[in-house]
């Protein structure tokens, strides 16, 4: 086991900078990032319209469900008025 003293000066490595393998290495993964979000992008711009479409289907749904409950109740309550008349 080796101890840093005052006596003793820690080992001091020169900076030698990034080399080429790791360069090579980073600039692939920066254009392997650059396509996947080129990508995502592109699924993005699509999937907006689409959900837009499905909020729309869906609204129009429910308010169909919505006005034919209401009238089935409308119809059920004249018809039991007239009954009870």
């Amino acid at each position: 086991m080796v101890v840093s003293r005052a006596s003793q000066p820690t080992l001091q490595l020169r900076d030698r900078g990034y080399s080429a393998v790791t360069i090579a290495l980073a600039v692939s993964l920066i254009a392997v990032a650059v396509s996947l979000i080129a990508v995502t992008v592109s699924l993005i711009a699509v999937a907006v319209p689409l959900i837009a479409v499905a909020v729309s289907v869906r609204v129009a749904v429910t308010i169909a469900v919505s006005v034919r409950v209401v009238v089935t109740i409308a119809v059920m309550k004249m018809s039991l008025l007239l009954l009870l008349w």
